[in-house]
């Protein structure tokens, strides 16, 4: 399904915003459109398909490119690096809880057959956090 035809114009965000928040509801629909309609009604071959009173008095209209639907919409995420990435929940994980250095006396801690919350208090001991 393209998201052309599943996206809402009135409820889905633009690159400026709602469009409810820019043209009242009021002209929405004194226009002949609904608030269900899809971003596809108002998009044509030839580009977009806007009330003509509406080019004129909202001068931002013109200014939205038409649709290439040849893309794939992505959500993109900024990683610790600083770059650009596709967005992945492993990602997201990694930019919240940044790896800490490993410590060297881990293995005095966690041993097999060891008790968890012995184990545990031990770790904060050592690393001075009780």
């Amino acid at each position: 399904m393209d998201s052309d035809s599943s996206s809402s114009y009135v409820y889905d965000s633009w690159c400026f915003g709602y469009l409810s928040g820019v043209i009242s509801f009021c002209n929405i629909t004194r226009e002949g459109f609904n608030a269900a309609a899809k971003v596809s009604f108002l998009l044509t071959s030839t580009g977009w398909n806007w009330p003509s009173s509406w080019a004129h008095k909202y001068r931002l209209l013109a200014s939205i490119e038409k649709l290439d639907r040849s893309q794939i919409d992505q959500v993109f995420q900024k990683l610790t690096d600083g770059s650009l990435g596709v967005f992945s929940s492993r990602n997201a994980w990694e930019s919240l809880h940044p790896k800490a250095s490993s410590v060297s006396w881990f293995s005095v801690v966690w041993f097999g057959h060891n008790i968890p919350d012995h184990a545990f208090t031990a770790w904060l001991l050592i690393g001075e956090k009780l």
